[in-house]
């Protein structure tokens, strides 16, 4: 993977989202499934993050940032421009949009990692998600 910085692509890769899966998201959310068999609209997250092409532990550790230092998701925006389906692989695609370095009072020194996946089926692209996700730098000890 290229250096983590704005414009850089992440490995592409896919998923499919078996009826287990989606069954298990649904129940999670206390919802419904939709009634015309499609995936549940925020199956597309479920999609987009597990399908890209770098497990999040190691985007993170290409960031500098330990599992252990307690990344987190900031913010996301999921953009369904139709349903996904149950069992289809889609492939997922990604970019780094954005990434800032911040200081906060609680948190002290992080960065600001933007990223967007986008979710095709073929030449169209089903969703897109666009994930902020906040990157504690640990200060030394010393």
């Amino acid at each position: 993977m290229q250096a983590i910085a704005p414009g850089a692509a992440l490995p592409d890769g896919d998923y499919v989202l078996g009826s287990e899966r989606h069954d298990q998201l649904v129940e999670a959310l206390g919802g419904i499934a939709p009634a015309d068999g499609s995936a549940h609209p925020l199956a597309a997250w479920v999609i987009a993050l597990g399908g890209i092409g770098i497990g999040i532990g190691d985007l993170f550790a290409a960031a500098g940032v330990a599992m252990e230092d307690g990344p987190m998701l900031g913010a996301c925006e999921l953009t369904l421009r139709r349903p996904l389906d149950v069992g289809t692989r889609y492939a997922v695609s990604g970019t780094i949009t954005d990434l800032q370095a911040k200081t906060g009072r609680k948190l002290g020194r992080f960065d600001v990692l933007t990223i967007r996946l986008d979710v095709t089926d073929g030449d169209t692209t089903a969703a897109t998600c666009t994930c902020s996700m906040i990157l504690p730098r640990r200060q030394p000890l010393g």
